[in-house]
């Protein structure tokens, strides 16, 4: 099952695996040259046959197939609705794929289904077909029109090929020019590695076709399912380079599928770097997929500090939003510091997303002042997602405070973002002038971002003060690039003479860096003191 899908999805151009490999075959990919090596030749409807062949009686697949078999078949698979499945049920029906049925086969999924799984599925019958006549899956693939199906058709069949007599796939494959024998390449190196992945290795490090993101995971991948301990010390003997990063992460994330134990032992015994940090975490998610429990006490058993906060770190976002209750577990074993609070903030966010009582109920719980800021900060900015009001009637809830304050600071930078006429209604009707002053700045921002008249027109209604003040220097930081001039006229309108000359050296200070001779023009003509023009040209 798994050779003919790694023959099929190099074929097709695509694969999402745990090691991110992915293969694209482009619209413009190469046609197959007419001129083939001795001993093949092109039958009279475009495909690829065997010299002294003769069509007519090549194989079984002219003759008429029993009606109905197939057809029923594909058309009940079509009906499941679960994707996942479908995918099974159409790979286990190639089971049963013969010369004799093929044609039918594929002419039932070509009348089905979406276009990528027609696709693929019609290139997995070409290569189940060509591997007991590769002449007749080779000229039908031959016979599709010119393009990205007829392409992917043939080298679904040349997978196929490849297994029944590589020397004449590889003729055929070397015969080719341009990116259709890069491809075909690929083929005939995944078909190789089912056998010899050793030698396939080599194949690919000495082919410039075979150098693709894609075929150390048709190597290896394929290598690992059958044995990875082999998979795994092959890897270690590699020169230091991409393909041994890159064989490293298929190898561990293919092994923890089987074994996720022994793939984080292996793991554990490479050199402390990086990678070895990213490849255990992505190791890690999979255990907690599979048994969270386990992980967890795993995870108890390394030394406390930065690797296993790192590690944690690293699959930090999913297990949030997947898992919150368990995630709080894994929270508390990272070292304090940034990476500890931003996985509390996003647990707090996601569990308050889906079940806002608990995220109460847990904050409540929390002694600790720096976390439980941190846990509220997320909390709102969860329920925020979904209904800011709800949010913001929740932050005023808070007993006053830093925690308050925060909760107020990220529910407004949010809400702003996305409707900042509403969050400047909300944010004038807090009695708190601190509270007020910073949530007046941070609507300003963040509407100047996206619409620099309508924050400008709304802090113009703004009385005078500190609150006033400071949108209009955040709003001048906004424009300072595009509208030097724009922010001048913002931080003159500054209550207090000291800190509106500050502000004003700032801005043409940033001026003279990106345009010297239009703010040169205007410091000439400027009112502004000798001490700030000495400030200014200082920094030159």
């Amino acid at each position: 099952m798994k050779t003919r899908a790694f023959t099929v999805l190099v074929a097709v151009g695509s694969f999402a695996a745990g090691a991110g490999a992915s293969l694209l075959i482009r619209s413009g990919t190469s046609q197959p040259q007419a001129a083939h090596p001795a001993g093949v030749e092109i039958s009279s409807h475009g495909g690829t046959g065997f010299a002294g062949t003769d069509a007519s009686t090549a194989s079984a697949t002219d003759q008429a197939p029993q009606a109905g078999s197939i057809n029923d078949r594909v058309a009940r698979i079509m009906q499941e609705h679960d994707s996942q499945r479908r995918m099974g049920k159409l790979f286990a029906l190639t089971d049963g794929i013969t010369a004799a049925n093929a044609r039918e086969a594929i002419d039932a999924i070509r009348k089905l289904g979406s276009a990528q799984e027609k696709t693929w599925m019609v290139n997995l019958v070409l290569s189940a077909w060509a591997k007991e006549d590769p002449k007749a899956a080779m000229d039908y693939a031959g016979s599709l029109p010119k393009g990205r199906e007829r392409t992917q058709a043939l080298l679904g069949a040349l997978g196929g090929w490849a297994r029944r007599d590589l020397a004449a796939a590889q003729q055929w494959a070397d015969a080719q020019t341009g990116s259709i024998k890069r491809d075909a390449q690929m083929q005939i190196i995944n078909a190789v590695a089912e056998s010899d992945p050793d030698r396939a290795l080599a194949m690919m490090q000495a082919s410039p076709q075979g150098r693709n993101n894609f075929v150390p995971y048709a190597i290896f991948g394929q290598w690992t399912d059958k044995d990875p301990a082999a998979a795994a010390q092959r890897v270690t003997a590699l020169p230091a380079g991409n393909l041994r990063n890159q064989a490293i992460s298929i190898v561990a994330q293919q092994w923890a599928q089987k074994d996720v134990g022994a793939a984080m032992a292996w793991m554990q015994g490479m050199p402390l770097n990086q990678q070895r940090t990213q490849v255990m975490g992505n190791i890690l998610n999979t255990w907690v997929n599979q048994d969270s429990a386990a992980a967890y006490n795993w995870l108890g058993t390394l030394p406390e500090g930065s690797e296993r906060t790192r590690i944690i770190n690293q699959m930090s976002y999913q297990l949030a939003n997947d898992d919150p209750q368990s995630a709080v577990g894994f929270a508390n074993l990272m070292s304090p510091g940034n990476s500890q609070d931003n996985f509390v903030r996003n647990i707090a966010s996601s569990m308050a997303g889906n079940d806002p009582a608990a995220a109460r109920a847990w904050a409540a719980q929390i002694t600790d002042p720096k976390m439980q800021d941190t846990v509220w900060s997320g909390i709102i900015s969860g329920i925020a997602q979904n209904d800011p009001s709800a949010a913001a009637s929740l932050a005023l809830s808070l007993k006053e405070g830093s925690i308050r304050t925060n909760a107020i600071s990220n529910l407004v930078s949010q809400w702003s973002g996305s409707n900042p006429q509403a969050a400047a209604q909300w944010t004038m009707q807090l009695t708190v002038e601190n509270e007020r002053n910073n949530a007046i700045s941070t609507v300003a921002s963040n509407w100047a971002n996206n619409d620099p008249q309508g924050a400008l027109q709304w802090v113009n209604t703004l009385p005078a003060g500190a609150g006033r003040d400071r949108a209009m220097e955040n709003m001048s930081y906004q424009i300072v690039e595009s509208d030097p001039l724009g922010a001048i006229r913002l931080v003159s309108t500054l209550g207090d003479e000291k800190n509106r000359e500050r502000r004003i050296v700032n801005v043409v200070n940033n001026w003279m860096r990106n345009d010297p001779t239009a703010a040169q023009q205007w410091i000439n003509q400027s009112t502004l003191s000798d001490d700030a023009k000495k400030q200014i040209l200082r920094y030159r």
